[in-house]
Order: C-alpha cells, then structure tokens, then sequence
C-alpha cells in the first residue's frame, strides 16, 4: 500500500473523530481515550525500525488500543484499590456517535493489518 495512504489514514483518525464530534455526541472519555492512542500510534510511527513496518504497525497499535479502552471503560472506570465503586457510571450505553467512531477505528485498523499482510 502506498506510504501516501498510511499518512492519510493518520490524518483521517482525528479529522473523522472531530467531525464525528460536531455532529453527535461523543463522551469525553472516548476523546481522551481516542487522543492518547493516536498519540501513541505517532510515536510508534516515527521512531519504530523498519520504517517500512512502523506506519501501519502504529496504526493498528493505536486503533485497537483505543477500541480495547473504549470497550473496558464504556460502563465506568474502576480501580484495583476499591474494585467495588464504579466511577463516572454510564448505563445508558454508548452514544450512537461514539459507536460510530469506533467503526471507523475498526476500518482503520483492518487497513492496517492488511498493509501488514501484504508486505
């Protein structure tokens, strides 16, 4: 896969998150979420060897990263030291939005393990 669509795929992440964002309702906890594995998914990109191997391999760390949060914590948070206390609890489910955003991480992660099969 050409490296030009790897990088658009980085752009696509936020810019998407952010549109997604203006037109629904998004949690904060997705954006935080969401905003620390892409800037987990950069530092890999650029300071992983080989090259070659580190933009899609920082793109799929990324994304199934945040997927991998999003789904722990889509309920609340607990913490090890109180297990019991549930903290900003949301039953309600999540945001038509969020699962929205979450496809597009999912599509972008595939994007990812297919450059990496290919290669």
């Amino acid at each position: 896969m050409p490296r030009w669509i790897l990088i658009a795929l980085y752009v696509a992440w936020p810019v998407g998150v952010g549109v997604i964002r203006a037109l629904t309702r998004l949690r904060t906890r997705f954006l935080l979420i969401t905003t620390a594995a892409w800037l987990v998914a950069l530092v890999i990109a650029t300071t992983a060897h080989p090259t070659d191997r580190a933009l899609p391999a920082g793109l799929l760390a990324g994304t199934l990263g945040s997927l991998g949060l999003w789904l722990a914590t889509s309920n609340g948070v607990n913490f090890e030291l109180n297990s019991h206390k549930t903290y900003w609890p949301d039953d309600a489910g999540a945001p038509k939005g969020e699962r929205l955003a979450a496809t597009l991480l999912a599509l972008i992660a595939l994007t990812a393990v297919a450059t990496l099969a290919i290669q």
